[in-house]
This record gives C-alpha cells, structure tokens and sequence, in this order.
C-alpha cells in the first residue's frame, strides 16, 4: 500500500506531460494578486508547519549532528514534494479547467 501513492503521482504525472502544456489553454485566466499572494502564503505556511517536527525530533539526534545538514535535509524533505504536488494540481488545472470552475461553484 505504501507504494501505492507514489506510482499514482508517477502516473499522474506523466499523464499530464502527455496531455500538453496548459500555457493558453481555453478557459484560463491570469490570476487576481490577492488570489497569488494568498496561495503562494498557504504554500508557505504548510511548509513552515513542519518545524515544530524538525526541532522535536533534533533532539534525538548525536550531539555532532551537522546543523546545516539537519536542516536541508528537513527543508528539502518537506519542500520537494509540496512543490512537486503545487505543479502538478497547476498542471492539472491548466489542462482541466471545467473541473475548477465545477468545484469553485
């Protein structure tokens, strides 16, 4: 079951490479700056979510551990896959643009 996720994003994925890019696609539109700033802050904020985990769980770590390290580690761990799904739900809504206008109302 664990693998499950990681070949459905795989597939997802390349399904929406396939597909096209959504650049120009029908039915979108330049999004409000209110509309931008408010994403890219939840973006943000679920990302910095994870902190308390990261300082919890450092303690555990050897006295030597390298900081610098411990702390790219997290930030990429965590910032990798949520950039990854941010592009794809783009991807997806770019090419599927009556799916967003369906759930909007």
């Amino acid at each position: 079951m664990p693998v499950l996720a990681p070949v459905v994003l795989v597939v997802v994925f390349a399904l929406a490479i396939h597909r096209g890019s959504p650049i120009g696609a029908e039915g979108t539109h330049t999004p409000s700056v209110a509309l931008f700033v408010g994403g890219t802050s939840i973006f943000v904020i679920a990302i910095l979510s994870w902190a308390p985990y990261g300082s919890d769980y450092s303690r555990y770590l050897p006295e030597d551990a390298d900081a610098p390290k411990t702390f790219w580690a997290v930030v990429l761990g965590c910032g990798i896959p949520q950039v990854l799904l941010a592009v794809l739900g783009a991807v997806l809504i770019g090419l599927l643009p009556h799916v967003a206008s369906a759930v909007a109302q």
